[in-house]
C-alpha cells in the first residue's frame, strides 16, 4: 500500500454517478488518509480546473492540449482497428516455438494447500533450457533457483486467471534446478495445472 500511495499524485473523478459519494465514504475507512486525500470528485466542468489546468485536457474535452502526435489530435486518442488472431495470445506457443509437439507433454493437475508450496527438483545441465506453462487460480509466488540460491527468474508474485504463463529459462551450470510455485492465499485452496521440460 504505501509503494502505491508514493506512486500516486492525484485522481480526479469526473462527472462521477450518485453512489459515488457512498463508496467513497466506504473506501475512506479502508485506505490510509494520506492516499484518501488525493482522490477528488469534479461533479461540474468548473471544478476541474482546481486540479488539473487546462493546458493538459485535450481540447475536444474542453481544455487547450492538442496532441500532434495522435491519429485524432483533438482528443489524442489514436483510431481503433480490428484485431486479427495474431495479436492474440494462445495457450500452448511456447511449445510450438521449440518444436515440441503439446501431446506428448505431461501436465500435472495438482491441488495446492493455502500457504503450501508445489516443488521440483530437476537435474540441469549447462547449455539446457527449462521450458514451463503453469496456470494457476489463485495468486502465487514462483520461484526458480539453483541448488545455491541464485535466481533464474526474478521472484514473481502473480495470477494466471485467463490464460497459462509460460517461458524458458536457459542452464548456465551444471546442478539441481527448485522450481517453486507457493500459493499465497491464507484460506483458500489453489488448483494448479503444470508442465516442466528440460531440452538440449
Amino acid at each position: 500500500m504505501s509503494y502505491y500511495s508514493e506512486l500516486l499524485k492525484n485522481v480526479v473523478i469526473v462527472n462521477p454517478p450518485r453512489v459515488l459519494n457512498v463508496l467513497m465514504k466506504i473506501i475512506s475507512l479502508i485506505l490510509p488518509a494520506k492516499v484518501i486525500n488525493r482522490i477528488h470528485i469534479a461533479v461540474q466542468h468548473s471544478d476541474i480546473p482546481k486540479w488539473i489546468s487546462n493546458e493538459s485536457i485535450p481540447v475536444a474535452y474542453g481544455g487547450l492540449k492538442i496532441i500532434k502526435d495522435a491519429e485524432v489530435a483533438e482528443t489524442g486518442c489514436n483510431m481503433q482497428k480490428e484485431l486479427g488472431d495474431d495479436d492474440f495470445r494462445r495457450e500452448g506457443a511456447i511449445w510450438e516455438k521449440y518444436g515440441i509437439n503439446q501431446k506428448t507433454l505431461n501436465y500435472e493437475n495438482c491441488i495446492i494447500a493455502a500457504g503450501d508450496s508445489y516443488l521440483q527438483i530437476l537435474d540441469a545441465k549447462k547449455g539446457q533450457i527449462l521450458i514451463f506453462e503453469y496456470f494457476a487460480n489463485r495468486n502465487f509466488e514462483v520461484i526458480v533457483e539453483d541448488e545455491y540460491g541464485n535466481y533464474l527468474l526474478p521472484r514473481f508474485k502473480m495470477s494466471t486467471p485467463l490464460l497459462a504463463e509460460e517461458g524458458a529459462v536457459p542452464i548456465k551450470e551444471n546442478g539441481k534446478l527448485n522450481f517453486e510455485l507457493r500459493n499465497l492465499s491464507r484460506m483458500m485452496k489453489m488448483k494448479l495445472r503444470i508442465a516442466l521440460r528440460l531440452i538440449n
